[in-house]
């Protein structure tokens, strides 16, 4: 669609730039009108001036290997234009984009495939891997059932399924509607690895919740490593249940917590009123009002009492006016 040519004036990695942009901006409109959207008219216009910049001039007349060739500014120019052809592109077709468009292009044979491997590729192959490990662990206990190899491949098998099916179905759906990110790949990697390990600690650790000889006890603990390789949030949830209900058992129940805390609370609270009434005391000594002194020593004895100091001079004037009127 779009062609830069080579030029001796221009600095290569601005041409580098260049190319990268013209071929997002190329995967970005055939993807709008494979789509059948409606292309803006500003937006049209705009690719129509980038293509006028960066299309190939007349080589014979002014040979691109010339010192006279073109001049570093219309690549320049054509910079600034791709730039914003880029991004009005990009907000027509959001949340697709051009890595996304690039990650979901089919590629031409089987070679293409293992020479370039993407990351459905790789949950592919793990979930025929994890097929394969359950199977043979399965062959392993029919001939012999009490090999615990037999038993641990079963489960690392039903693990790996469980975690690469996840992968495999969340890709899917972000690859069907083409927003697929290359750059989650790292992501669905961990994913798969916890996945496999929190299955495989499910289906021991079921082991001991289905314990018997009957085939439907022998099968749970691979279905619960399954399921634990499918969702290895729900393995984390118990796992901190356990840890949680461990930890009370060894620190105590709350009930005495709270009680430490109270007892703190109130060894602090006697601590203030010690220091409240010492100030107090110093206040009553220095003064010589006796109606203030007085007033003074009710609080300090409403303290010593361990009543509210609040209202304590009036519930003491009270008292004193009803003792005299008996």
């Amino acid at each position: 669609m779009l062609k830069v040519e080579k030029d001796n004036r221009v600095p290569f990695e601005s041409r580098e730039q260049l190319q990268d942009l013209l071929l997002k901006i190329h995967l970005m409109n055939s993807y709008a009108t494979e789509q059948g959207m409606e292309m803006p008219a500003e937006v049209a216009d705009h690719i129509a001036e980038l293509s006028s910049i960066t299309e190939p001039k007349d080589a014979s007349a002014n040979p691109p290997d010339s010192p006279d060739g073109p001049p570093s500014q219309p690549v320049a120019a054509a910079i600034k234009k791709a730039y914003k052809v880029y991004t009005e592109l990009a907000a027509l077709i959001k949340p697709v984009t051009p890595e996304s468009i690039e990650a979901s292009q089919p590629r031409n044979g089987l070679w293409a495939t293992i020479t370039n491997p993407r990351v459905t590729d790789a949950l592919v192959v793990l979930t025929i891997a994890s097929l394969a490990v359950f199977i043979w662990g399965a062959i392993r206990l029919s001939n012999d059932p009490n090999s615990r190899l037999g038993l641990q491949l079963s489960y690392l098998g039903a693990a790996l399924l469980g975690s690469s099916f996840a992968g495999l179905y969340t890709a899917f759906k972000f690859i069907s509607t083409r927003t697929f990110d290359p750059l989650c790949t790292s992501s669905y990697v961990t994913r798969v690895l916890l996945g496999t390990v929190s299955g495989l600690i499910l289906a021991n650790f079921g082991v001991y919740l289905t314990n018997g000889a009957t085939a439907a006890a022998k099968l749970a603990p691979a279905t619960l490593g399954l399921v634990g390789g499918y969702s290895a949030d729900a393995v984390n949830l118990i796992l901190k249940r356990v840890a949680d209900t461990l930890v009370a058992a060894v620190s105590g129940s709350g009930d005495e917590g709270n009680k430490a805390r109270q007892a703190q609370l109130l060894a602090d609270a006697k601590i203030n009123d010690a220091k409240t009434i010492a100030e107090l005391g110093e206040l009553s000594a220095k003064t010589s009002d006796p109606t203030l002194k007085s007033s003074i020593q009710l609080m300090i004895a409403a303290l010593k009492a361990g009543k509210d100091v609040t209202g304590a001079v009036s519930r003491g004037i009270q008292s004193k006016a009803a003792s005299t009127t008996q």
